[in-house]
């Protein structure tokens, strides 16, 4: 059976890529989601769904609406504590993503590989998509546990060693975003957070990609899930003051990178991630 693992680091980063796993498991793939924190330091949209103090617990809820949505059976949830923003207070606290143990996370990684067996895992691409530590952190754990589940000698506490076959950085491309940030500086709409955007500067991801699916049958099963998150996306939130046509323009295509085995981009990139693969 075909068995997908995505790591992630916040409860909301599945839904961008929601298609590719709403895909597989409506194939019958068994689709499981590691998320490394509750996303305790995210805004709140609205004061009436949720406080500071349990904004972790709210966001858990949401995720699990998200999951089920999409068709993730089976959600890890690693117990770290949302780390924040770069330069912020939150990257200090010792419970913070980025301050946890390496080897701690590394052997949780480690686990739930042996005890999912994927031959497929995706997680970030070493930028984190725009920055956030959280991200990055994830990506390198993910990348280096992938490395290491093989291996007998490792943790051999976490069970008997399974190597994944693939591994793939799930990539936000500029080139989509531009769409909408096209669409806001046309429409005087403000970009807090997102003015690189509008660089012209090329992209270095888009001459990386080797896979791309094609998800729109999945669009409306993504903005659903995405809309699990109601404590992240409000109506000031640029999404949600995009027509729908742009949002679906961005988000109908998924993006990845094949970095394990590694593997030279062809001119048209695969459009399945298990392509050739024996299970």
């Amino acid at each position: 059976m075909k068995r997908l693992l995505a790591v992630f680091a916040h409860p909301d980063d599945e839904s961008a890529f929601a298609g590719t796993m709403a895909h597989y498991a409506s194939q019958g793939a068994e689709v499981a989601l590691a998320c490394a924190t509750r996303g305790e330091a995210g805004e709140i949209s609205d004061p009436t769904l949720a406080t500071p103090s349990n904004l972790g617990q709210k966001r858990e809820v949401e995720l699990r609406c998200s999951c089920d949505i999409i068709g993730i059976r089976q959600l890890y949830l690693l117990g770290y504590c949302d780390s924040g923003m770069v330069d912020t207070p939150e990257n200090e606290r010792p419970t913070a993503f980025i301050q946890a143990d390496p080897d701690d996370v590394r052997r949780k990684l480690v686990k739930l590989m042996r005890e999912f067996k994927p031959q497929v895992v995706i997680t970030f691409e070493p930028q984190g998509w725009y920055g956030h530590p959280d991200h990055i952190a994830a990506g390198r754990y993910t990348s280096e546990a992938f490395e290491l589940a093989g291996q007998a000698g490792v943790f051999p506490e976490a069970g008997p060693p399974w190597a994944p076959q693939r591994l793939f950085h799930a990539a936000f491309l500029r080139s989509r975003f531009k769409l909408m940030a096209d669409y806001a500086s046309e429409n005087g709409i403000e970009l807090p957070g997102f003015d690189q955007l509008l660089s012209e500067e090329e992209d270095p991801l888009e001459r990386q990609i080797t896979h791309r699916l094609d998800v729109d049958i999945y669009y409306e099963i993504k903005e659903a899930s995405r809309l699990c998150h109601q404590t992240q996306f409000g109506d000031d939130h640029l999404f949600s003051k995009m027509p729908a046509e742009i949002m679906r323009a961005v988000g109908r295509q998924e993006d990845f990178i094949q970095v394990y085995p590694r593997l030279a981009p062809e001119a048209e990139p695969i459009t399945d991630l298990f392509a050739g693969l024996s299970m």
